[in-house]
């Protein structure tokens, strides 16, 4: 299926960069690269797009998903593969993701590596790339990550919570060691799962199984603990380089703040729904089943010190959405596979027949047992645009470094992408901020029928996506449901 990359001239736009805003400038693309970026370019083009009263900025870069994710042993799997996941986070203005590579037992981390980078290559409609899980720390396996680096595959993911993938502190240190002599990056889950299970054993003997007590379960106490632990680890590992995920707590932000001014290489992110949404949502959402996510929604008097660090960038510096969604189905244990799928022509059909994952049906599964994430992929943009910079908690450079150049720098991929330098990818979004819309999940492009952000209002769409110089999105509809993504490989850091 072959597609003219066409040479393509936006007029007019207001053009935002992590530096500034360009007023009215023109933004030139050719063989899906950016050639230039000035006030009046008069060179003929393919196509002339009119981007007067709009904002044009770099597309959108996700660093954190799980698509087509089996989570736990009854390997339920999240509800958008690599090309219904791509799909609609092109619609929402992400051109590029990272996901996750998680080696079976009888795997090696190159096996893994192999067979996931193979799956997103025959079905992704955008450019991608991974993190290694690194969910054991045999020698064998540490032995690995050198040349997991070398593939272009550069951070490494570990967790201090769930079984099956957690390591001890003694092994997490360990593979840090392994990483940092590689020159990769350690990606932490930081939870304390002592105190999870502590927890989640008293509510469970009180009786307490509805997703309401979820968050008292994964309590902000138990993150911040996990949180100093991790750091104290980075100043113990030399060279290391440190990135803690899905921070939902500001103590959590200024303890990563603390650790970069300390000389530290260390990183946070943090997700949408700790900046715009809350707790109250346990008691208030229509199905609060899809709320099960770690960590959990939190106070609501987080979110503006969240946003204000995010603004800051010294220490939680992009925003991610940790998407894993599942349908309603499948959290309460009818199936272990979505009950409906997106094909290459872009129709919704259902999904095949599954199996039942929970064995004491029609019981509803008490939430410590059912698959844990939230949709959050095409949204992202919307949201930090509407809660962020709308309501004036931060710029639009600041918003351009949050959504693409941060996550760009850090993982290895600027300025190839995350900007609009001369040569980098042609990945561009032009965002009309005139429209109003409400989100739902009846009008979503994810395959998940539920919706944390159900109801909520948002400022502004992404009327034309462009990846790689071809218009894969224009006024809401996918132009080439046949395009090719590639996998970005990484260099080792310096």
């Amino acid at each position: 299926f072959f597609v003219k990359i066409m040479k393509i001239l936006i007029k007019g736009g207001n053009i935002a960069t992590e530096e500034c805003v360009y007023a009215g400038w023109d933004l030139l693309i050719d063989n899906g690269k950016i050639m230039k970026m000035e006030a009046n370019i008069t060179e003929t083009a393919d196509t002339i797009i009119d981007a007067k009263g709009k904002l044009v900025f770099p597309g959108g870069i996700d660093p954190h998903v799980h698509l087509e994710y089996p989570q736990g042993g009854a390997h339920i799997y999240s509800a958008d593969d690599f090309f219904s996941g791509s799909v609609a986070a092109l619609h929402g203005g992400t051109t590029t993701f990272l996901d996750f590579i998680e080696a079976t037992p009888k795997e090696s981390l190159m096996e893994a590596y192999r067979k996931r980078r193979a799956d997103a290559e025959a079905r992704s409609l955008t450019d991608f790339s991974f993190h290694m899980t690194v969910n054991r720390a045999d020698d064998a396996t540490l032995a690995e990550v050198e040349q997991v680096a070398r593939e272009g595959v550069t951070s490494f993911k570990m967790y201090t919570a769930y079984d099956g993938v957690r390591l001890g502190e003694a092994d997490m240190e360990k593979a840090m060691n392994a990483v940092a002599r590689a020159r990769g990056l350690t990606i932490v889950h930081s939870e304390d799962f002592p105190t999870i299970q502590r927890l989640v054993a008293e509510h469970k003997a009180a009786g307490h199984t509805a997703p309401f007590y979820h968050p008292m379960c994964h309590c902000i106490e138990g993150e911040v603990a996990s949180n100093r632990v991790i750091v104290a680890m980075a100043h113990r590992v030399p060279n290391a380089h440190t990135h803690i995920v899905h921070v939902s707590t500001p103590q959590g932000a200024l303890l990563v703040e603390e650790a970069r001014r300390s000389g530290l290489d260390f990183s946070g992110e943090v997700c949408p729904q700790y900046l715009c949404i809350d707790e109250s949502l346990y008691k208030t959402h229509p199905d609060p089943t899809c709320l099960v996510m770690s960590p959990p929604l939190r106070p609501r008097e987080g979110c503006t010190p969240l946003f204000e660090a995010l603004a800051r960038g010294v220490g939680l510096d992009f925003v991610v959405t940790d998407h894993c969604p599942f349908t309603a189905r499948q959290r309460l244990g009818f199936r272990t596979h979505p009950d409906r799928q997106l094909t290459r022509e872009g129709q919704l059909v259902p999904g095949p027949q599954d199996d039942p994952w929970y064995a004491q049906l029609p019981e509803v599964p008490p939430f410590f047992f059912m698959p844990g994430g939230g949709a959050g992929i095409e949204p992202r943009m919307q949201l930090i645009f509407t809660y962020g910079v709308q309501r004036g908690l931060m710029t639009l450079p600041q918003f351009v470094r949050a959504t693409s150049a941060a996550a760009a720098r850090r993982f290895g991929i600027y300025p190839q992408k995350g900007s609009f330098k001369a040569g980098a990818d042609a990945d561009v979004v032009i965002y009309d901020p005139t429209v109003r819309s409400t989100l739902s999940a009846a009008t979503s492009h994810m395959l998940s029928d539920r919706l944390p952000y159900e109801g909520m209002e948002v400022i502004g769409k992404p009327v034309v996506v462009i990846c790689r110089g071809e218009i894969l999105i224009r006024d809401g509809q996918c132009l080439n449901y046949h395009a090719k993504g590639r996998f970005l490989a990484r260099e080792p850091l310096a």
